[in-house]
């Protein structure tokens, strides 16, 4: 609990605040990074560096690729390294009212064999 105000006396008992804050419950709007471990149908679970382990429900986020090319979830895999900005409640290691999903994965290149003459 955070209490942003002065003592109306010397016994310091009262307080005049101007602004309580609740920390425990905070929800904040921001980018998230991390490594997705599992992969369901309206979520997944990612490793953060920070914050652990994190359930991202995207609902009807947009999903892009590194170029900000439009991809699809199925695109996405287990192992691949994301942005996501939404919501995150710190409370219940979520992150909701995702707007974007971007993967920052490295596609795979497919070799091609050039004939020497």
């Amino acid at each position: 609990m955070v209490v942003f105000g002065k003592f109306t006396d010397d016994t310091k008992l009262i307080i005049d605040a101007k602004t309580v804050k609740n920390n425990s419950i905070q929800k904040r709007f921001g980018a998230f990074f991390g490594k997705i471990t599992v992969k369901n149908i309206d979520n997944f679970i990612m490793e953060t560096a920070e914050r652990g382990t994190q359930t991202v429900y995207f609902g009807t986020a947009k999903i892009v690729d590194r170029k900000e090319t439009s991809i699809t979830l199925s695109d996405i895999k287990v192992g691949d390294r994301v942005r996501v900005k939404g919501v995150w409640d710190k409370t219940l290691s979520k992150i909701a009212e995702v707007i974007q999903i971007k993967d920052f994965s490295i596609p795979v290149v497919i070799p091609t064999q050039t004939t020497k003459n």
